[in-house]
């Protein structure tokens, strides 16, 4: 009894002198509790870690997975920046590859924080702009659609510079081919500029796909290559430097390398210096390169013309063609190496034994009408056609069913307008009182002008023909020139520069009528008409 008298005594006394303190250091209105649970952010960011760890290490559980996204927990457990970068990266690692969660815990998440982040001072946000573009990143990549409302623009206008090279490149290929690229253009630029010395080799790829992806609905035009040379230049002085800092990753390597390509080859740069460069580096990787980047280089090789900056560009194609032999399925990805074999084989006129065997390989697979790239698959049937012309094959079963497949397809829906130099090259036709067709359908292609009585195909090819600085004519016309003569039909192709320069000097109708009367055979490519 006098025990517990003492010990109720005793709580009391040291209760009182505690309860008295902390009413002083609130006016009277602390909550001792609330005070006590001043850490609970750091620690709610601390047990987050925890499980981000075991996100990496493929060690979460679908219970544990349960239990951390349940609505209440969330509430608790995420309430700055900081614990939703690391909430939205657990559930992307997690889900990946599980359709079943759709990812609308993160978006009502996203909502209730970024708010908050708006009113942020330009301090506080300046400390926040990296862990912004990680979040934004990874919503990106569960194909969801954050708000950024002010954030972009505040962050574009402020606190650029603040942002690391890799989330200055993340953010980039986030807003490629958008508004918001075109808006802020200059300023892009200008930081890409000041970055350029401390990007690395794979950032510097990756910036100019960007280049590439954000141009492809423009006209690209002479103003804008130095920004894209200046940056082919940095890579090339990058070479020596990717195997001294540890094994470099060879997927990212590869990637990378097929980036570089399909921005030489999409945006017709045939910049010799940079390829001969980069020609020798793969030279001395062979080993470490994939299906997909020797395909990417031969093809992009032949869409360039650039056999000369590569002399032994034949043995790079047999090479290619050994090693898709050895593939024992005909995957999408395999058939779109094989698609760019053939490509450059009929390209360079290349009789390489592994041909016969790939073109049988190719036709296991039927015209896929689902794909994105609808213009790929009819390459596919053109170069079996061209195949098949150039061995004298008739009545092939498979090429007839392409031939149907891609017919049935809308290709006559494509809104086309007359050219003022297809104007140009039609009246003087009527004038002479030949008869043609204008955007005539041959097989899935719109010939720009057809004349029936001489079986003869007319293309006016402008500007986005030819490549950039040395005016090649791009393979794909060459391969349709070819596809074009498989039909028995005679086609020519008349240079917008040379027929500028034949109405200045008004000998336009007599040039054209000089090549019109000449009988069919088979050309030698290419047949361009010029001055």
């Amino acid at each position: 009894m006098r025990i517990c008298v003492s010990w109720i005594l005793a709580r009391k006394v040291i209760r009182t002198p505690f309860r008295a303190f902390t009413q002083n250091l609130s006016g009277g209105n602390l909550n001792p509790r609330k005070f006590m649970r001043k850490d609970q952010g750091s620690q709610s960011n601390n047990e987050l870690q925890k499980y981000v760890e075991m996100a990496k290490s493929n060690r979460f559980s679908e219970k544990e997975f349960q239990e951390l996204f349940q609505p209440n927990t969330l509430s608790t457990t995420c309430k700055d920046l900081e614990s939703l970068s690391k909430a939205i990266f657990i559930f992307r690692t997690f889900t990946r590859y599980k359709p079943k969660y759709d990812g609308q815990i993160i978006s009502k998440l996203y909502q209730r924080i970024i708010p908050t982040i708006s009113t942020q001072n330009a301090r506080d946000f300046k400390s926040s702009v990296n862990t912004l573009v990680n979040i934004w990143q990874n919503m990106e990549r569960m194909r969801m659609k954050p708000d950024r409302n002010d954030l972009f623009e505040r962050l574009i206008r402020d606190h650029l510079k603040d942002l690391t090279n890799q989330n200055f490149v993340y953010l980039l290929r986030m807003i490629e081919n958008t508004e918001s690229f075109y808006q802020h253009q200059g300023t892009l630029k200008e930081n890409v500029n000041q970055r350029m010395k401390a990007l690395d080799f794979f950032q510097l790829a990756n910036i100019l796909y960007v280049y590439f992806r954000s141009t492809q609905n423009m006209n690209l035009n002479h103003l804008e290559i130095p920004d894209c040379e200046q940056i082919l230049r940095e890579i090339s002085l990058k070479y020596p430097t990717l195997g001294k800092a540890g094994k470099y990753d060879e997927l990212q390597f590869n990637k990378s390398i097929t980036k570089i390509l399909n921005f030489l080859g999409d945006c017709l740069l045939d910049d010799e210096v940079f390829f001969k460069g980069l020609s020798e580096y793969m030279d001395s990787k062979e080993s470490v390169l994939d299906l997909e980047t020797l395909s990417a280089y031969v093809y992009t090789s032949a869409v360039l013309g650039m056999q000369n900056t590569h002399p032994n560009i034949s043995t790079w194609i047999e090479r290619l063609g050994k090693r898709l032999q050895s593939e024992r399925q005909v995957s999408e990805k395999t058939f779109n190496c094989i698609r760019k074999y053939l490509f450059a084989n009929e390209r360079y006129g290349i009789n390489d034994p592994n041909s016969e065997a790939l073109v049988s390989m190719m036709k296991k697979s039927k015209i896929n009408t689902n794909t994105k790239n609808l213009i790929s698959q009819r390459s596919v049937r053109d170069l079996v056609a061209i195949w098949n012309h150039k061995l004298g094959k008739k009545d092939d079963v498979w090429l007839a069913e392409a031939d149907q497949i891609l017919a049935n397809q809308k290709w006559e829906a494509v809104s086309y307008s007359i050219t003022d130099f297809e104007a140009s090259v039609t009246q003087i036709l009527t004038d002479l009182g030949i008869s043609h067709d204008i955007q005539y359908l041959v097989n899935t292609y719109h010939a720009d002008l057809y004349l029936p009585e001489h079986s003869l195909i007319i293309e006016c090819l402008g500007p986005s023909h030819f490549t950039l600085l040395h005016r090649r004519i791009r393979g794909q016309d060459l391969i349709r020139q070819k596809y074009l003569e498989s039909l028995v039909m005679r086609c020519i192709f008349l240079d917008h520069e040379a027929w500028v320069e034949w109405n200045k000097r008004g000998i336009a109708q007599l040039e054209l009528q000089s090549i019109i009367p000449v009988s069919y055979t088979h050309l030698t490519l290419p047949t361009i008409y010029s001055v």
